[in-house]
């Protein structure tokens, strides 16, 4: 059955429980979880020890939530032989973290910042070769792995996707598909096709949804809005989510602004077709 959920961090920096119990009474039913955001105390990934992973567990006990994603969002193409390195411990690090506490999967981008059309053979070289490693490393602690891609970061497209998932192989590989994230303004006039193209692209992968709406600014640039007030198209992922309906899938809300909490879950209610 698809669960709802939301980022943790969306309701800010708090101690576990609280923060989970204000989420879980909202109306969510899952959440992901960047730790240095969302967990008070915790301001990088070396600050997470047994005692913030005893507090998120007991956290998520107490609360009913599920935690569909713990998110590790690292630069996984950065041409720092320590950073990568680095980033390599940490992800590691992670995984088991994630393991101990029953999450569905971890997660990260692909690069931070723009990377140039140009750029883009090199970076995904770079890429891959960190992705294998990474995918033999989930794959000893049996979780798995899920890359959310960006139209204007490495992972840039579907078949940049499906090129990466070719070359490490599927086992424990997954995608976050954010409708947003990958709509490169040359298809917002032709949305429900192109959101269409992706999801069948994606579906042995896509265990993870994001959905945030927006709003296009005079220099192309896009805005958060509340659901249903921007120009995201959804009936093709509302009849996708419906034909998936017995799935074990999370449709996780980003970028909430927490006093629109009510109104976004009955929203996303909607979307999956539920009565509200």
């Amino acid at each position: 059955m698809i669960q709802i959920g939301v980022r943790a961090h969306d309701f800010g920096k708090q101690e576990p429980h609280d923060l989970f119990m204000q989420i879980a009474d909202a109306g969510f039913e899952a959440i992901q979880l960047a730790l240095p955001k969302a967990v008070a105390g915790v301001n990088s990934f070396d600050d997470v020890n047994l005692e913030v992973v005893n507090k998120v567990a007991k956290a998520l006990d107490d609360s009913g939530l599920k935690l569909a994603v713990l998110g590790c969002y690292l630069d996984l193409t950065t041409k720092d032989e320590s950073l990568m390195q680095k980033n390599l411990q940490t992800t590691e690090k992670i995984l088991k973290v994630a393991k101990d506490l029953g999450a569905h999967c971890v997660a990260s981008e692909s690069t931070y910042g723009k990377v140039a059309a140009q750029d883009r053979k090199e970076y995904m070289e770079r890429l891959i070769s960190m992705v294998g490693k990474v995918l033999t490393m989930a794959r000893s602690v049996n979780m798995p792995y899920a890359l959310e891609p960006v139209f204007y970061h490495a992972l840039a497209s579907k078949e940049l996707f499906l090129q990466l998932a070719h070359s490490v192989g599927r086992d424990h590989l997954q995608v976050i598909y954010d409708p947003t994230n990958l709509m490169d303004p040359k298809y917002l006039d032709c949305q429900e096709q192109y959101i269409a193209s992706c999801l069948a692209a994606f579906a042995p992968y896509a265990d993870i949804i994001h959905i945030k709406d927006f709003k296009v600014n005079e220099d192309g640039s896009y805005s958060p809005c509340r659901l249903g007030d921007g120009s995201l198209q959804v009936e093709t992922l509302r009849a996708y989510l419906a034909k998936c309906a017995q799935s074990n899938l999370y449709l996780i809300r980003e970028e909430l602004d927490p006093v629109n909490a009510s109104y976004e879950v009955k929203y996303l209610k909607e979307l999956l077709g539920h009565s509200c």
